[in-house]
This record gives structure tokens, sequence and C-alpha cells, in this order.
């Protein structure tokens, strides 16, 4: 028994922490290891009670398990989307501030060199932002 509920919990870290590196790449690793631990308690609250968990789970039903705690951790949102959606748990914003558009990739398949997605500044949302500046 112990080991399912090892398995289920590694599951929820994993998780959380994609989750986290999607939506706040910019974040310093004391606050994001913070925000994490809040989102993997929410992802684990989220699960079947204890006395369903104690039961043998097959492989199978590992596989749908993390493919629930994928689902509710969220999906990637590019910059320009209008919003977030992270299913049941607590929404994660970016930090405010007049640069806060460009520190997600502003595009959805990003490029390869993106900045962004190094925790700085996206060129193309800069860019984009140029050019509304300049036509306005």
């Amino acid at each position: 028994m112990p080991k399912i509920s090892k398995h289920i919990s590694k599951i929820c870290h994993k998780q959380a922490k994609k989750a986290l590196k999607k939506t706040q790449p910019a974040l310093g690793k004391s606050s994001r290891k913070r925000l994490g631990k809040n989102l993997v308690s929410a992802l684990e609250q989220q699960l079947p009670t204890e006395l369903s968990r104690q039961k043998k789970l097959k492989k199978p039903q590992k596989k749908l398990l993390k493919a629930e705690l994928q689902n509710r951790a969220g999906t990637w949102i590019a910059a320009n989307q209008a919003s977030v959606e992270l299913g049941q748990l607590h929404s994660l914003k970016p930090q405010t501030g007049s640069m806060s558009f460009a520190l997600r990739p502003f595009k959805k398949s990003p490029c390869g060199g993106c900045p962004a997605l190094k925790g700085k500044l996206c060129r193309c949302a800069l860019k984009y932002q140029q050019r509304l500046q300049q036509a306005g």
C-alpha cells in the first residue's frame, strides 16, 4: 500500500512543477517552491478518497489517474490568448508590472531560443507592443 500512495504523490509533485513552469517561468526558486507546495496540496485534495486509493491500482488505472491530474493542472497558454484555464486549481498570475505581458512566450509555439522560456522578456511580444504603440 505505501508504494501506491508514494507513486500518487510523485505524480502530484510532477504535475505541480509542470504547471508552475508553464504559468510563471520568471519566478525564483523559493517562491516557486512555496507555490508548488500549495499546488500539490490542491491536486491531492482533488484525488479520490483514501479508501479508494488503498485499493490495488492496476497500470491502466495509474495512467487514467495521471491523465486526470494533467487535465486538472491546466493547459499551456500563450501570452496573447485571453483566458487562463487551470480547472479547479487556484489561478496563477505573472508578476504585475509594465512588462508582465512579455514574461511568457507570445506565440503558441515559441521560437527555439525564446528568452521568455529562460525567465526573460519575449522579443516577439515586445515587437508586437512596439507596433501597437506606433500605430496608435
